[in-house]
């Protein structure tokens, strides 16, 4: 059992099976956040890890956390010597996961102390999901890593430059704000990895938002994000697309390269990269729109108008078993949100 860094400071498990899965703790129920999969699959064409439910094994996982037996020393060390900007990712003072308070010091080297907080972590949610190990980077280790640099030309300036790539990173977005999460492109590029070939593959843990919004009694439910699919608001969408991508290229300079800079703004038939990479993230946007439409809000036939009813209705029975779902079934929400959606257009 490993501790892994996701691409912000969220720790996770790595589990020594092969293929190696990786457990988080979470607060997401289980059936929305695969039914948040399917769609990815159904909108952007391209699949996305699967997520089960191992909260029955949660003791069991967190003695094991806390056994000094189990697990490469060296990682855990690593873990609790971790620092995210300024901060360390492991407190070296314990605070209360439950009430804030600064509680007694537990663990008195970093490898102990990585223990600790992996455990407290687990305890403060009241699930654990087990999902397949994301391949690839993220856009920004890709960007900033030093071996990835061949002749000082980061590794990350292949994915923005293929207009297919950029332009699945919209539908994705499309597919993430209609079910009320915006913790990805727009937000936090840890969320998804760029494999071989650019291939994108999410992680479908959900945001504050999103969790929320299969508990509301409304039937629409949360339209924070959904309201900013309107096509009126795609621009102020391509600019925060825009914003992360000007951040990657600020840490693949502290990474050497140099000219990365000078590459983004480099000029082209349409205009600049930059403005190259807006046109294609606002094509998905248009193109995830229409795709989400067709498939939640016409009544659509055949076996993919029977998978886009039959994924919602299941994952409300699994949440439903485990008393996380609410009072409005999942594909009478999407329905009444995809038709909400059409009125915007």
């Amino acid at each position: 059992m490993t501790p892994l860094m996701s691409g912000q400071a969220l720790p996770f498990i790595k589990d020594a099976t092969e293929p190696p899965v990786v457990i988080k703790s979470e607060d997401a129920p289980c059936g929305a956040t695969r039914l948040s999969a399917f769609m990815h699959r159904q909108v952007r064409g391209t699949p996305t890890i699967r997520t089960t439910d191992g909260t029955a094994s949660k003791q069991t996982l967190i003695d094991l956390m806390e056994n000094p037996a189990i697990g490469p020393t060296d990682k855990w060390e690593a873990l609790g010597n971790a620092r995210d900007c300024n901060s360390w990712i492991v407190p070296r003072t314990e605070y209360d996961m439950t009430t804030g308070q600064p509680g007694g010091t537990r663990g008195n080297t970093p490898e102990q102390k990585a223990r600790v907080f992996m455990a407290d972590q687990f305890r403060s949610k009241p699930k654990a999901q087990i999902m397949h190990v994301a391949t690839g980077d993220s856009t920004r280790k890709l960007a900033q890593q030093d071996k990835t640099i061949i002749q000082g030309v980061s590794a990350y300036r292949s994915a923005p430059s293929d207009p297919a790539y950029v332009r699945k990173l919209g539908e994705l977005t499309a597919a993430d704000y209609f079910l009320e999460n915006g913790d990805r492109a727009t937000a936090n590029v840890g969320n998804f990895m760029t494999a071989a070939n650019n291939a994108i593959q999410p992680m479908d843990n959900m945001d504050n938002s999103a969790r929320a919004l299969w508990q509301s009694p409304d039937l629409i439910g949360r339209t924070m994000h959904l309201g900013q699919l309107a096509p009126g608001k795609t621009p102020a969408l391509v600019e925060r697309f825009t914003f992360n991508v000007t951040n990657d290229v600020r840490f693949g300079e502290k990474g050497g390269d140099a000219q990365i800079k000078a590459w983004l703004r480099q000029p082209g038939p349409g205009g600049t990269r930059e403005d190259a990479m807006k046109a294609q993230f606002a094509a998905g946007l248009d193109a995830g729109r229409a795709r989400i439409i067709r498939l939640y809000a016409t009544n659509k036939k055949g076996k993919e108008g029977r998978n886009a009813r039959k994924a919602p209705r299941e994952a409300y029975e699994i949440d439903s078993r485990s008393g996380y779902a609410g009072a409005v079934p999942y594909w009478q929400r999407l329905e009444a949100r995809a038709r909400y959606l059409e009125s915007l257009q």
